[in-house]
């Protein structure tokens, strides 16, 4: 018989079902979990107590960690902003200029008009 996801097996009479148990505790488990943990915090650049937010030594080294961490979230900001935010308000105020729904003069004559109109400043959210 092969099982799957979603199969509906059928007992006869006097079948029963056994589940299978686990009768030794796994020690392993709580280094197995810290080393994903730590490989999981690599990845996202964040430090392991962050990650899991277990701060267990001094606070000097986990502000040092907050700090640290925020220097990866600025930068992916600034990408986001760099990459997505502006290209698509560029294209978008474009498109609303063309058609008139936004009035703009010299928005398509003037390079130095178009970069002023364009001129942006994105902020994210505040920290809590």
């Amino acid at each position: 018989m092969k099982f799957g996801s979603g199969n509906i097996v059928r007992l006869k009479k006097g079948e029963k079902i056994e589940m299978a148990e686990s009768k030794r505790p796994n020690s392993g488990f709580a280094e197995f979990m810290d080393s994903i943990a730590s490989q999981i915090g690599a990845t996202l650049e964040i430090s392991k107590d962050l990650l899991i937010k277990k701060y267990d030594r001094s606070y000097s080294a986990a502000r040092a960690a907050l700090m640290e961490v925020w220097k990866a979230f600025r930068m992916r900001r600034l990408w986001l902003v760099s990459d997505f935010c502006r290209p698509v308000y560029e294209v978008w105020l474009s498109e609303a200029v063309a058609i008139g729904r936004i009035k703009a003069p010299g928005f398509f004559d003037d390079p130095l008009g178009r970069k002023a109109y364009l001129e942006s400043i994105w902020i994210g959210p505040a920290v809590v």
